[in-house]
């Protein structure tokens, strides 16, 4: 084998290697982007409860003062805050790892179902007459 060809596909592997942590992290953004999926396509009544859920928390102040300048929708905004809690607590008393997230695999038996359950779930929220 030619070191020649063999050096570039190595540089090449360790840079994929030291991108990898970055790649298979779930940060802040990405967190804020699935909760930016989810907020959205809610009804006016189901934001306006999940709105009113939030403003009762008691960081509810500190995510309005940290608002961007021109952003007006605060229901959003509170909403993609709360999206980042678990990994905001982490460093706190109030960190329960066990809460933080839950781990299924891809093809666990009853995936489907559970995936299912959750679109219920959320037509169900959606149907409530808040």
């Amino acid at each position: 084998m030619n070191i020649k060809r063999l050096l570039p596909a190595l540089a090449g592997l360790a840079l994929l290697g030291l991108a990898a942590p970055h790649a298979l992290a779930w940060n802040g953004t990405g967190r804020r982007v699935a909760a930016s999926i989810a907020y959205d396509p809610l009804t006016p009544k189901t934001k306006a409860r999940v709105d009113a859920l939030l403003m009762r928390y008691r960081d509810y102040g500190l995510w309005m003062r940290e608002m961007p300048a021109g952003y007006t929708d605060k229901g959003r905004w509170a909403f993609l805050k709360a999206s980042t809690w678990p990994d905001d607590v982490r460093k706190t008393p109030e960190n329960r790892p066990r809460r933080h997230y839950v781990d299924l695999p891809i093809i666990a038996p009853g995936y489907t179902q559970i995936a299912l359950a959750g679109l219920r779930l959320a037509d169900t929220l959606n149907a409530q007459k808040f």
